[in-house]
């Protein structure tokens, strides 16, 4: 037999009284904790089977190919940024 400490519902008791039980503290598992479980599982099930967690969309975004080609840093940032002139930012430190 174990002991699970379970805090008391009186108002003026502020100790934990401990709960004599046949079961094993580790693998019992409370009833509303046990729904919140299978409810969440069931959502994910869920979501998954209707395709929201596909990567299809980000794998078919555009991603700047000259950038990544690019040998120097300027042809990098300029392919990604397009032409124009870079200046120091104050803001930037």
């Amino acid at each position: 037999m174990t002991s699970i400490l379970e805090p008391t519902r009186h108002k003026d008791a502020q100790a934990m009284k401990p709960i004599n039980t046949t079961e094993d503290p580790v693998t019992h598992l409370p009833r509303r904790q046990f729904l919140k479980n299978t409810l969440a599982t069931a959502v994910l099930i869920g979501a998954g089977s209707t395709g929201l967690f596909r990567p299809g969309w980000a794998l078919a975004a555009e991603w700047p190919k000259d950038a990544f080609a690019a040998k120097q840093l300027d042809e990098a940032i300029r392919a990604v940024f397009g032409p124009g002139a870079l200046s120091p930012s104050p803001a930037v430190k």
